[in-house]
């Protein structure tokens, strides 16, 4: 009998986890030494002789702004240890290279993008680490455990609504934004927040390939986007936040309102789309289209457009010929299954979640055999060197 066999009442979850990773250790001959131990441990754990805390929970921590790591730093002593850097020289490399360390290419929809590169890889990697743990509102839905299907939700009901979105998000927060959140929020002295930024922004703005993008945009236009809040409560309205997509809906959302929080935009600076796609309202009885979510008598429900992907990866699957072109059209298939569930459980053709099931033992099989097979090119290449 195993472990989870004698827990009582055992209904998975993190169990289930822990052993699945115990099993893959026991099929790479690595839980020889450690496996049984780790097994003998989790049982303990489980009848209350040591704490739980090996299992890690799927919810990420966070916390207070003033709780960061990134709070209040003294000196550029303390600034170079906690992003991992060798010197202060080290530190000045980066800052008086700036632009050098991004490399900048232009993708096909016309985007340019800025991508940081070595050191200033590594600064950007460890600073996204700090930005995201910071505690966000809930009016954000651009942030862990939410998607562009829970804001939507959030606005599933029979009234008006008014949206807009701000134009060059990333290229528009300008370098005093960003040094502001570090001297005001984050209460660094001048010079610490003026390399902090120096090292967060491109060409005097936040680059758009960079892992600390979204976090830092937020936080650098926060102000603005409280006010906004603040503005649509005041006024008994729903309001959110993905990204740069803002969205209203409430019996006072209308174009007056609208137009009010376009002025608010440009005081900050920012500029909203003048595109009518992306900045318009809807009268309560219209069907609405909220970050790519159709709600519609107020609920949501799949767009035509994803409903024809999901048909197209069904047939995707009765197409394919070989082993592999099946596996990755099945899989294809089951992400298209998840999206639609979240957000129309009734708009998945019973047929394809029978052909999904069918072949899904072959989607595994061939993820295994590959994951196999990466690891074995590790180890080949670990042992070349």
């Amino acid at each position: 009998m195993n472990c989870l066999e004698s827990i009582p009442n055992y209904s998975g979850s993190r169990y289930q986890r822990f052993y699945y990773f115990l099993n893959v250790w026991k099929r790479r001959n690595l839980a020889s030494v450690y496996g049984f131990r780790l097994e003998e441990r989790f049982s303990e754990c489980l009848s209350g002789c040591r704490s739980r805390n090996i299992l890690r929970t799927s919810k990420r921590r966070t916390h207070k702004a003033r709780e960061s790591r990134l709070y209040a730093i003294g000196t550029r002593a303390q600034l170079i240890e906690i992003l991992g850097l060798p010197s202060l020289e080290a530190l000045d490399e980066l800052v008086d290279g700036g632009d050098k360390h991004f490399k900048v290419y232009t993708e096909d929809d016309g985007r340019e993008i800025e991508y940081p590169l070595g050191e200033m890889a590594d600064c950007h990697t460890q600073l996204a680490k700090l930005l995201k743990r910071i505690e966000l509102p809930s009016y954000v839905h651009s942030q862990y455990g939410r998607s562009y299907v829970t804001n939507a939700k959030a606005h599933a009901t029979s009234v008006p609504l008014a949206k807009t979105d701000i134009t060059k998000y990333f290229p528009s927060t300008p370098f005093r934004h960003v040094q502001r959140f570090f001297l005001q929020d984050m209460k660094c002295p001048r010079d610490v927040a003026w390399y902090l930024t120096k090292l967060c922004t491109y060409s005097s703005h936040i680059p758009t390939g960079s892992k600390i993008s979204n976090p830092l945009a937020f936080l650098a236009n926060r102000p603005l986007f409280d006010s906004i809040h603040a503005y649509a409560l005041k006024h008994g309205c729903v309001m959110t936040l993905l990204q740069d997509d803002i969205v209203v809906s409430g019996s006072a959302a209308s174009k007056k309102m609208l137009n009010e929080i376009q002025m608010m935009i440009r005081r900050w600076g920012l500029k909203a789309s003048p595109k009518r796609k992306k900045t318009k309202t809807y009268p309560a009885s219209a069907v609405k289209v909220v970050t790519g979510v159709v709600i519609k008598n107020g609920k949501t429900t799949l767009p035509n457009r994803r409903r024809k992907l999901l048909a197209d990866a069904a047939a995707d699957v009765i197409k394919a010929q070989s082993r592999r072109e099946v596996a990755d059209a099945v899989l294809s298939l089951g992400g298209r299954i998840h999206e639609a569930d979240q957000i129309d459980p009734s708009a998945v053709d019973l047929r394809f979640r029978q052909l999904h099931k069918k072949f899904l033992s072959v989607g595994k099989a061939v993820t295994a055999e590959r994951v196999e097979a990466r690891r074995r090119r590790k180890a080949s290449k670990r042992a070349a060197t």
